[in-house]
Parts: C-alpha cells; structure tokens; sequence
C-alpha cells in the first residue's frame, strides 16, 4: 500500500489529478485507516502509467476512459489496435 505522497512520487501524477481519477471511478477508492491518512494500492501506478498512455497515444478522454474500463472487451480491442499501430510503424521504419 502507498501513501498519497508515494503515489504521487512514483506515478509523477499530481495529487489533485489522483484525487479527480478516485472521484471518476478510474482509480478505487482508498484505505482509510485513519483521518487523513489514506493508503492506495500499489497497482494504482500502473493505472495511472495505463491512463496516460490512453491519453497520450489515443488521445481518449476521461468518458472514454471510463467506458474501457466498464467494458473488458473494449480493452482486448484496444490492445489489438495498438499492436497493429505498433507494427504499421514498425514496416514503414524498415521501407
């Protein structure tokens, strides 16, 4: 589990846009042991590091993020089009 602060650290992800993500359902809600002391999972780095790389790269905003999220398939089918960005470029490198 990972303090805020570590969460920010390792995820280089501003505190503010953590807390929008758990407000949006992107990221689950976390441990509250104490007040004001609230620990995260670990696996919330790569979701972020995942939503950066939606926004990056598909330029998907936050409704769509949602979307994938809620559907798994949507998932399989974006992991299949990435690939195949993946390898166009790939081809065209190697012309």
């Amino acid at each position: 589990m990972l303090k805020m602060n570590d969460l920010v650290k390792f995820s280089q992800t501003p505190k503010s846009t953590i807390l929008y993500y758990v407000k949006e359902g992107l990221l689950p809600e976390p441990v509250k042991d104490k007040p004001n002391f609230h620990l995260y999972d670990e696996r919330c780095v790569a979701l972020l590091a995942f939503i950066k790389y939606l926004q990056t790269n598909f330029n998907a905003s936050i409704s769509q993020i949602k979307d994938l999220f809620a559907h798994p398939a949507n998932l399989e089918r974006l992991r299949h089009i990435h690939m195949s960005q993946k390898l166009i470029i790939k081809i065209r490198r190697s012309q």
